[in-house]
């Protein structure tokens, strides 16, 4: 997850220059090396996502795409999208179709957990996923089951909101670079609203989670700060050349 951060030093002087190839190569590495579907697949989403900055005209189409596409295929198949796409996005093997079953029961389940949860107990749908307890693999299902459906409205407007400020604030950055942190930095939180189907936080990488959205505060906030600054002395030079310059008159000799 940090193979976005890494790759935005690659405008930054020698030598963050050169270590931010070198790191970058390392971290897709290691991801692969794991032989687990999850790290795959995210390392060719970050990869997709950071490629697709030098085409952003691509980047609407690409996601009515996927989207006409999960309909269609909901549609034409005799299983759910999210069935399908568990059978054929793993290319390694895992436990794909764990996740997929844990969706369809914590929607025959909805009226269990969805207005206040499961007061942090197990829903108890281990014994249906072949387990004595139920392993929610799932970032927007715990949420549910921790905090009934507001907790996962909540987790996707966090979601949500911190790619809304991403997008405004490189629109409006004049500075290449920082509009590539924001790319960057946007990339991020588009791979984990995809992942968080499949994966959960917990640990230390909540804390990592927290920071990104920071981050992305931090960020539109300073870009704000920025192009007020630029307007003010915008202003300023305008009423310097608007302002005329006192005439001296040269005293008689």
């Amino acid at each position: 997850m940090f193979l976005p951060l890494i790759w935005a030093l690659r405008h930054e002087r020698q030598p963050w220059r050169t270590w931010a190839y070198a790191v970058a190569v390392l971290a897709t590495i290691g991801a692969l090396s794991s032989m687990s579907s999850g790290p795959w697949m995210m390392a060719v989403m970050l990869w997709g996502c950071l490629i697709l900055e030098r085409f952003k005209y691509l980047a609407k189409p690409l996601v009515w795409f996927v989207i006409v596409s999960c309909v269609a295929v909901d549609i034409i198949s005799n299983r759910s999208f999210y069935h399908v796409l568990a059978s054929y996005a793993n290319p390694v093997g895992g436990t794909g179709w764990h996740r997929a079953r844990l969706i369809d029961l914590a929607i025959e389940n909805f009226n269990q957990w969805w207005l206040l949860g499961c007061g942090g107990t197990d829903p108890g749908w281990g014994a249906r996923l072949g387990m004595t307890w139920t392993d929610i693999t799932s970032h927007y299902i715990t949420a549910g089951v921790l905090y009934g459906i507001g907790g996962i409205i909540a987790l996707l407007g966090l979601l949500g909101s911190a790619l809304i400020l991403l997008i405004r604030a490189g629109r409006r950055a004049r500075d290449p670079v920082f509009r590539s942190w924001c790319w960057a930095v946007g990339s991020i939180f588009v791979v984990l609203a995809v992942a968080f189907v499949a994966s959960t936080f917990f640990d230390q990488s909540r804390t990592f989670f927290y920071g990104l959205l920071g981050m992305a505060g931090s960020m539109a906030q300073g870009q704000r700060t920025l192009e007020q600054a630029a307007k003010a002395q915008a202003r300023r030079a305008r009423v310097r050349r608007a302002t005329p310059r006192p005439e001296y008159v040269a005293a008689p000799a």
